[in-house]
């Protein structure tokens, strides 16, 4: 991240206060994300005009501005976003830009999406749901009891047998169950139900 030459004393001054009177962002619009399981699960967000019809007045109030601008890193296309106030202090970062499809409306895409990003990360404030968590947070002591349930209806043979438990989870999920996460859960059930006693057998 760059910064004014002469500190950034007033601009974060400005933010904190900014940051402590800027009204909650209602996360209004729902998105979906593909597993690489192939299932899928939703969250919820704000869109760029949403944050931006809540915090314009704040920033305006604490004499902060924001550019975002696109450039380029390396030859490749990314987003500038400048923070500034009234006393001439600023930050600055660029963000990549990842583009899935190579038209204009792909690039439109990807710009309002850093925007949106950046404009969250660099003033502090949360307008969407925590993705990244979700997709690296383990099951949680219920949902490993559901699995270990699951598994003994479909073969009560394994109630006992600990080790032959996690075999057939493992066997049946593709991976040891204590590496499963609570995203994958609804897919690992599935599996689990779906698998047949004679396959089992073959196990």
């Amino acid at each position: 991240m760059k910064r004014s030459e002469k500190g950034i004393a007033e601009l974060s001054k400005a933010l904190s206060t900014f940051q402590k009177s800027a009204p909650k962002i209602v996360k209004d619009k729902k998105g979906e994300i593909q597993m690489k399981s192939g299932g899928k699960y939703g969250y919820k967000y704000a869109d760029l005009a949403t944050i931006w019809d809540k915090i314009r007045l704040p920033l305006s109030e604490n004499s902060l501005s924001v550019i975002q601008s696109p450039t380029s890193i390396n030859g490749q296309p990314a987003l500038t976003t400048m923070i500034s106030h009234e006393s001439g202090e600023w930050i600055e970062d660029t963000m990549q830009l990842k583009i899935t499809q190579d038209t204009p409306q792909g690039q439109g895409s990807a710009i309002t999406y850093a925007r949106r990003y950046m404009l969250c990360a660099m003033l502090g404030i949360v307008a969407d749901d925590d993705t990244d968590a979700m997709e690296h947070r383990t099951l949680t002591g219920i949902q490993k009891k559901r699995l270990w349930d699951t598994a003994h209806a479909v073969v009560p043979e394994l109630q006992k047998d600990q080790i032959g438990t996690v075999n057939f989870l493992t066997h049946v999920i593709g991976k040891h169950p204590s590496r499963i996460l609570e995203t994958e859960f609804d897919d690992a059930i599935s599996a689990i139900e779906g698998y047949t006693k004679s396959v089992v057998n073959e196990v």
